[in-house]
Formats: structure tokens, sequence, C-alpha cells
């Protein structure tokens, strides 16, 4: 699935859930796993998330805001809008 999104040019963010379940040690261990796991994985935008402690929410909500900009943005341009 990554390599069809950045083959297409599609933008997307990796959110790497459950993170208050992992020790800082874990979370150094599993990132860097990652690192050789995914392909692109330096390129790629990752976010550690917990519902339980709100870690990463914050970042989550300024992309969604950021894309709903653009494409408000988009549609004014081409006069789409709905």
């Amino acid at each position: 699935m990554i390599n069809f999104l950045i083959d297409n040019g599609i933008p997307f963010v990796v959110v790497l859930t459950k993170a208050d379940k992992l020790s800082k040690k874990e979370r150094a261990a599993r990132r860097e796993s990652l690192m050789n796991e995914i392909p692109c994985a330096e390129d790629i935008h990752m976010i550690e998330f917990s519902a339980m402690n709100g870690e990463g929410v914050e970042e989550i909500r300024e992309i969604i805001e950021d894309i709903e900009q653009e494409s408000l943005a988009e549609e004014a341009d081409t006069g789409d809008s709905q």
C-alpha cells in the first residue's frame, strides 16, 4: 500500500497507535525496526498516538485541518464547491 501511495503521489501519514503501551526503549526499538520494514521510511511522516493519554492527537488534528483548508482552497479555485 505504501508503494502505491508513493508511486501515485498520494500524501499520507503513518499513525503508530497504542503508543502508551510501550516504554521509551521499546518505542525506539520499534521505530528502528519500522525504518527497515517500511519502504522509504525515512521520508514518511510517522506520528506516535495514544487515545489514552492524548499523545499525537493535536498533531493529527492539525494535519486534518491543513488538508481541509487545502481542499477548500482547491474547490474555490476550481469553482467546485458543493
